[in-house]
């Protein structure tokens, strides 16, 4: 679609660019609309060329054309079939929608404000500036998991060893009072 509104395609604030550049050069903030028929501003990583050509590898080694024909339909034209049931839209134009994009999608965004570049900040600090403290919070998380799972695993095998107990001795298991068949009143032996 060669034509777009003014309302679907705006230009950011000149000051967010730069302000975005300043965190990383291959940065970028567009509409998102065009891309991702989303109305919502949209921040844009450039791939690096190994980023690239590792992702699209099969698409450049084929000979098959890196832009296909996006049909455009307008929802409030219905076509209908011969029993009334819709069945499709008018179809009202045709978008060129690039298969290997140069640019990666980073996030979405309703408002360009301080608030998304200090989590754009805070994202890159975590993923991209200090691998080392992310490879340690991740550790620490996979062994709260696995303590976790642990202490999961040893209250159903002491689950089972109470149910062993009480059928190999035809006894109630007292453990105080409750309604489970584990935490029976010791009147009732």
């Amino acid at each position: 679609m060669s034509w777009m509104p003014e309302t679907l395609t705006p230009q950011p604030d000149p000051d967010f660019v730069q302000r975005l550049k300043a965190i990383d050069p291959a940065l970028r903030v567009v509409f998102g609309y065009q891309r991702y028929f989303e109305k919502r501003w949209a921040i844009e990583r450039k791939l690096t060329s190994e980023q690239y050509h590792h992702a699209y590898r099969s698409l450049i080694e084929s000979s098959e054309s890196r832009f296909v024909d996006q049909p455009i339909f307008d929802s409030t034209k219905p076509v209908f079939d011969e029993y009334g049931e819709i069945v499709t839209y008018e179809q009202i134009g045709v978008n060129k929608y690039d298969l290997a994009p140069e640019y990666e999608w980073f996030c979405f965004a309703d408002q360009l404000n301080e608030d998304l570049l200090m989590q754009i900040k805070r994202s890159y600090a975590f993923y991209e500036r200090h691998p080392i403290s992310r490879a340690k919070f991740e550790m620490e998380e996979e062994q709260k998991q696995y303590r976790e799972a642990q202490r999961k695993k040893h209250a159903e095998v002491i689950e089972e060893g109470l149910d062993e107990a009480y059928s190999a001795t035809r006894k109630k298991v007292v453990f105080g009072y409750g309604e489970t068949r584990n935490e029976r009143d010791i009147n009732e032996i």
